[in-house]
């Protein structure tokens, strides 16, 4: 380990000590050097050459203020820490405006490690923006090579009687003026100054009058109006009395220069795509607020803003439509904050808003639910018309944080439970996010092992006849046994695996496994029965999706009839015309397809009608109720019929009672799933049902109780 030179501006030696132990504590190898007065500590900074100083606030003739600037006159990297038994706020916001890296009370010296460290890894931080600035410098140079080929303006003036006295050719291309002119009127190199810059330019005349320099940048007007930047330097020529009498000047084209820089500043604080600004911009201009919103006590509220599904649509359709989307996402959030507000774009379909002066949740909401409401406005491109939602995280200043990495970090907690949640909505920030933060990150890192490790596994429930009782098919259910936890929710993991993108390998290998088993119990003499298969939104919206399910149909040898892929209503009716030849594709192959959670969506009967289904399984939502609520009865009643009027197999799922099953077997429903018949079970209990032939008593569900539904 590198041993680190720690410069000590301390009159008490114990006090001394006990900091150099604590450095040590926390890990750093150290070798130090005490002292007390300005000269020792002036020579310490030459010979000892200090990575690191320690320094008291005040010593009985010396103060850590004068040290402060001593240093920052010698090197503007050292960290300089003040190590106090007491610094008012008032001195300590002036102490870190002076140059302070920090500032440690001695009676909270266990904040000395981490101080310390921060503060080395800045420097070191800063020791590498050193070199991209000298690397910078060094095209610059190049650049300005390149210029110094091209032919410059030489020009002499005299200061009285002013007139021009000399002015070479290049002038004529340059300032799109002839010599003749400025002979003519000495006024005229001023007029065509740039109004913006006029005032400057005579700034630095009357100075360079006086006996400086003349050096500086400065913009001249064309007669066609195009600009042109000039770097313009001379020298005064003096009498023989000493007195300025001429000056001779060089001016030179910058205009590809300035270009170049502009576009190097734009490239560093602006994302390219939607001309907002990007995450290092954003930093500085929140930073920027904080300290001025710190100083006149005002708050502010940070959001952050994450579209729901964007990488669905930008795989499945294109990077053009994407960017096309994301640009367009950018002008509504622009239109939805005021001018003194900030937008960012932060991530690849994630922006970031600073309101300003916003210190309330109340005041906040308002513009989020401008920002929902705008952002979910149907978007158009290229002749299609795209519905998108987003949802947002908010972290409020100075509740939830001072810092910006703090507010930004906040935000983003939020925003992940306002996903967990259900999307298209918002979030403000709470202490607790920070561990389910956590968890999931956890489970993310755990899942991306779970498939190599053999941790998923299959459970299947099965599907009954209401006409006579007969098993007629399962469901396929993916279960997650983690080593350490146990059995994981699928409330909890499969969410995961939809937003990390696992879930096409994961459903790969549900739809491999489901195949498996089917050949399995062929193999035994058992009848084969249909598996149905769940399909997520990531898995649907894959072009070749229908060939890779052939592939591992003809891998297994499987009839392809004998698998049913389930898709929920929600992600049916999302971007309907490109499902319809998704599921028209795998219809060719010869796979029954059904709609799951049916009632739960938004279905359009029209949109309904096109697509080419077999079956439409009822929400067990609606089903839990259908003995006790009116209202649901004639909800299932109704879906029942209009599936029945589309030649749609009806399937109800969460069937738990025999009330329940009694009343859609009387409702024309032909087959149910849920606890009444039997639970989700793994492989060998489903075939011991086939094997006994298990099936339900019909006579119970028909009831001779006569007990009113």
């Amino acid at each position: 380990m590198t041993e680190l030179r720690v410069l000590l501006l301390e009159d008490n030696t114990a006090d001394a000590d006990l900091a150099v132990r604590e450095l040590s504590r926390s890990g750093l190898a150290v070798s130090t050097l005490r002292v007390d007065t300005e000269d020792e500590y002036m020579q310490a900074l030459k010979s000892f050459a200090p990575g690191l100083i320690l320094s008291d606030f005040s010593l009985p003739a010396f103060d850590g203020l004068s040290a402060l600037q001593l240093t920052r006159s010698v090197s503007l990297d050292v960290p300089f820490v003040f190590l106090s038994g007491t610094i008012g706020e008032e001195r300590a916001v002036e102490a870190m405006r002076r140059g302070a890296t920090d500032y440690v009370l001695k009676d909270r010296l266990e904040r000395l490690g981490p101080v310390v460290k921060r503060a080395l890894q800045e420097a070191d931080e800063r020791k590498a923006r050193r070199q991209a600035e000298l690397e910078l410098a060094t095209t610059k140079e190049r650049l300005d090579g390149i210029l110094a080929s091209l032919v410059d303006i030489v020009w002499s003036r005299s200061i009285r009687p002013t007139r021009l006295l000399y002015l070479n050719p290049a002038a004529e291309s340059i300032f799109d003026r002839s010599v003749a002119e400025f002979q003519h009127d000495p006024e005229l190199w001023f007029e065509i100054i740039h109004p913006d810059d006029r005032e400057r330019v005579a700034a630095h005349w009357k100075r360079a009058l006086q006996g400086e320099v003349f050096d500086v940048e400065y913009r001249i007007v064309r007669k066609e109006g195009g600009i042109r930047w000039i770097h313009d330097r001379a020298r005064p020529v003096r009498d023989a009395a000493g007195n300025a009498a001429r000056f001779d000047g060089l001016a030179r084209d910058i205009t590809e220069r300035k270009t170049h820089e502009e576009k190097l500043h734009y490239l560093a604080y602006y994302d390219v795509l939607t001309g907002l600004s990007n995450r290092h911009l954003l930093e500085v201009q929140l930073a920027r607020q904080l300290a001025y919103d710190l100083r006149h006590e005002l708050g502010l509220t940070v959001l952050s803003v994450d579209l729901d599904n964007f990488k669905v649509i930008n795989d499945s359709l294109g990077h053009n439509v994407g960017d096309a989307l994301l640009k367009a996402v950018a002008q509504r959030l622009l239109a939805c904050v005021s001018s003194d507000d900030i937008v960012a774009r932060y991530g690849s379909d994630a922006f970031s808003i600073v309101l300003v002066d916003q210190r309330n949740a109340a005041d906040a909401s308002r513009v989020i639910q401008r920002v929902l409401s705008s952002v979910a406005e149907p978007i158009h491109i290229e002749g299609r018309e795209f519905h998108v939602t987003c949802s947002i995280g908010a972290s409020l200043f100075p509740q939830d944080g001072a810092d910006p990495a703090i507010l930004l970090r906040n935000a983003d907690a939020a925003l992940h439970r306002a996903k967990e949640l259900g999307r298209n909505g918002f979030q403000f920030y709470a202490e607790e996010m920070n561990s389910a933060v956590t968890e999931r990150l956890l489970l993310d890192a755990a899942l991306r092992r779970a498939l190599e490790r053999q941790e998923l596994t299959l459970q299947f429930q099965p599907q009954v006849s209401l006409r006579d009782g007969h098993i007629t098919g399962f469901e396929a259910l993916l279960r997650w046994k983690h080593p350490e936890r146990g059995a994981v929710s699928p409330v909890k993991f499969i969410p995961i695996l939809e937003e990390n993108g696992l879930i096409v390998d994961v459903g790969d290998w549900v739809f491999s496994a489901a195949c498996e088993q089917i050949k399995t119990w062929q193999k035994q003499g058992l009848a084969p029965l249909p598996i149905a298969v769940n399909l997520s939104a990531r898995q649907l919206h894959q072009i070749d999706l229908d060939r890779r399910i052939e592939r591992t149909l003809s891998g297994h040898g499987v009839d392809p009839s004998l698998i049913e892929v389930e898709i929920t209503e929600s992600v049916l009716m999302r971007n309907a015309e490109q499902v319809v030849g998704i599921l028209r594709g795998l219809r060719r192959i010869g796979i029954r397809l059904s709609v799951d959670d049916f009632g739960t969506g938004y279905s359009s009967l029209a949109y309904l009608r096109s697509f080419p289904l077999d079956s439409l399984k009822v929400d067990r939502s609606f089903i839990s109720d259908v003995t006790t609520n009116t209202d649901a009865a004639l909800i299932v009643q109704a879906v029942i019929s209009m599936a029945h009027h589309l030649r749609l197999k009806v399937i109800a799922e969460g069937v738990e009672t025999a009330a329940q099953a009694a009343f859609l077997a009387a409702s024309g429903c032909e087959e149910m799933q849920g606890y009444y018949f039997s639970r989700p079970a793994d492989a060998d209990g489903c075939t011991r049902l086939l094997r006994e032939r298990h099936t339900m008593n019909m006579a119970f569900i028909t009831g001779a109780s006569g007990a009113p539904t």
